[in-house]
């Protein structure tokens, strides 16, 4: 069952999951620098003060199958009773990856792969899992997904074991965020909250989660950037966090779909990259899906102010809008390169010709 704590200060409730279920021995997996920030570590040292814990950091931004090797072996040696994942997208990934593959004994990353391609592999038991962002973006702690890099390759594991037992989303963790994380990540919510409303497979729940990010996104993101309050910080908490549930519903479209070349060949990070793809679909998804509800609460008065404003948006939070200023020459490989399960979400039939037109044209 999963528990979800979403107020300012609600990391102290970690303190009272340890010990109502009598842990003693937590794993937590962080990033490398999450512990620099005091408002971080301070609180959760206090929630695990009587238990034995060990930290895993030993591992790349975008956790590779060896990555995951080396957390379930520290797990493997060990042996907790408990995981949190505490940090951005990466650490609650890696969380849910060690989670996850710990119980079925991979020895390498080709046994890795061969799990994630068995559909028996679900059954086994496992502890309970935290998660606990201290960004605004990814949605990991809300969605039953994980990325993981093997063999160069990006897959997206899903199952429902993924999903956390508890979940506790404090803005104030978020304090001391750096203005361009915040507006990298943010994007990244905002353009989830968007891409699962059009999407080719939203229902009513994740159109209801998605105006609530929609509407708290956008009235803060600048504010969290610029001039972050605990009110725009506690607004993009709850946006990042409804974000994630409706992505676990429909999961991405076509911006998310291009988003991978401009990150993997030009390191522009993920939520800039999908920022910079969203605005082309504004108008063309419309085809399809009625926009009202998201015009009603960004008060636009119809798409082509909602698309001018998201583009000035971008450029508020003090990044690049024009993607022709950072492809340059390579637009048809960029094209070629779209995901295309993701492609098959969108609201639109897309082809190559459709796409290569519509980036060249405007």
């Amino acid at each position: 069952m999963e528990n979800v704590f979403l107020e300012p200060g609600s990391i102290q409730k970690l303190e009272e999951i340890i010990q109502e279920n009598s842990y003693s021995k937590v794993l937590i997996v962080t990033n490398k620098n999450s512990f620099s920030h005091e408002e971080i570590s301070g609180p959760l040292y206090q929630s695990i003060i009587n238990c034995e814990f060990h930290r895993f950091f030993d591992y790349d931004l975008n956790p590779k199958g060896s990555d995951v090797i080396k957390g379930i072996n520290d797990y493997n040696s060990f042996k907790p009773d408990i995981i949190i994942g505490i940090g951005g997208g990466s650490a609650m990934d890696m969380a849910k990856l060690i989670h996850y593959f710990a119980p079925l004994k991979p020895k390498n990353e080709h046994d890795i792969l061969n799990l994630i391609n068995d559909d028996k592999k679900s059954g086994a038991k496992r502890q309970d899992l935290v998660l606990i962002p201290t960004t605004s973006g990814s949605g990991s702690e809300a969605t039953h997904f994980a990325v993981i890099y093997l063999e160069g390759k990006k897959y997206s594991l899903a199952d429902e074991s993924l999903l956390p037992s508890y979940t506790i989303v404090d803005s104030q963790l978020t304090q001391s965020l750096p203005a361009r994380v915040s507006a990298f990540t943010g994007l990244d919510a905002y353009c989830q909250a968007i891409e699962s409303y059009w999407a080719k497979a939203a229902t009513d729940e994740s159109r209801d989660f998605s105006i609530k990010a929609i509407k708290l996104i956008h009235s803060s993101l600048k504010e969290a950037v610029n001039s972050p309050s605990p009110k725009s910080r506690d607004a993009m908490a709850k946006g990042s966090y409804y974000a994630g549930k409706a992505i676990n519903i429909t999961k991405t479209t076509a911006p998310h779909a291009l988003s991978y070349y401009l990150t993997t060949k030009y390191n522009i990070p993920h939520g800039h990259a999908v920022a910079l793809c969203l605005p082309y679909f504004i108008e063309l998804n419309a085809a399809e899906v009625k926009f009202e509800k998201i015009l009603t609460i960004t008060e636009c008065k119809d798409l082509t102010q909602f698309k001018k404003i998201f583009i000035e948006l971008i450029q508020t939070v003090g990044l690049e809008s024009n993607i022709k200023n950072i492809l340059k020459d390579d637009l048809q490989e960029f094209i070629n390169s779209a995901n295309p399960e993701r492609l098959g979400n969108n609201p639109i039939e897309l082809n190559s010709e459709m796409m290569f037109n519509l980036f060249s044209n405007n």
